[in-house]
């Protein structure tokens, strides 16, 4: 009798355990849902300030996971979020190239139109639009439209600095492993591109070194050096990661050496 009590004294404790890891995990859920139902309804505020907070808190959450909005459907709300032209606006058009609904490929078009469109000072969008370009064009080229992957090539092929540096960006984003070879022929463009140095100083990451990090990124080989944004690679560092790149291309291609 003693036996039995003790072992069904074992089964409720075994029990109550249990309920209360499922309860914590359900209510871990229910927190993480929670801010960003809150903030798609904030979306629609008629101030401008809470619709900027909220989008920023959407992109927090969801700009590197969507598992907090698991089960909400909010590629409608960021479709038309995105139409208010609010300063932070873009952010929507990169929330929606993660969800990856290619449903939502025809406002994104529609508002990379626009914004390439939007040339005069004269109209008030005229300052945030090539923030919203840039951000449409990446979604798009995520959600594999092919009118963008043109467009992201012509950037790299482009002659100066920043409009390379945005086909980069846009790949790298996008984490387009078959645009690698796309991006091997920056990796000889020592150019300075961007300037990294805080409080007005002077230290510019090249072409080449911006290339060499999305690469990296994207495909995570293993090389002999360090790679890290920030830093500046030597020649000898460029040469081995265009070797290695090369020589998985020729081995996806089936190609031996």
């Amino acid at each position: 009798m003693r036996v039995n009590n003790f072992m069904n004294f074992c089964f409720c404790v075994f029990c109550v355990c249990t309920l209360s890891s499922v309860a914590q995990s359900a209510k871990k859920q229910s927190e993480m849902i929670n801010p960003v139902r809150e903030n798609i309804l904030l979306l629609k505020s008629i101030d401008k300030n809470e619709r900027r907070l909220a989008i920023d808190g959407l992109y927090n959450e969801l700009t590197h996971h969507l598992e907090p909005a698991k089960g909400l459907d909010i590629r409608n709300d960021l479709m038309e979020y995105i139409q208010k032209w609010d300063e932070h606006s873009y952010k929507a058009a990169l929330l929606l190239g993660k969800i990856g609904d290619k449903r939502a490929l025809p406002i994104l078009k529609a508002v990379l139109t626009e914004s390439q469109q939007i040339t005069g000072i004269m109209d008030d969008r005229y300052i945030i639009a090539p923030q919203m370009q840039l951000a449409c064009l990446k979604a798009l080229l995520l959600l594999r439209d092919r009118a963008a992957y043109q467009e992201v090539k012509d950037l790299l092929n482009a002659d100066d600095v920043e409009t390379r540096g945005k086909g980069i960006d846009c790949i790298l984003y996008a984490k387009r492993q078959d645009m690698i070879p796309d991006l091997l022929p920056l990796l000889d463009d020592k150019r300075d591109a961007i300037n990294i140095s805080p409080s007005g100083g002077a230290y510019y990451l090249r072409i080449c070194d911006l290339a060499l990090n999305a690469i990296f990124d994207i495909i995570n080989v293993s090389i002999s050096f360090e790679v890290q944004y920030g830093k500046k690679y030597s020649d000898r560092q460029i040469s081995e990661m265009r070797s290695m790149v090369l020589k998985l291309e020729k081995s996806k291609n089936g190609v031996s050496d």
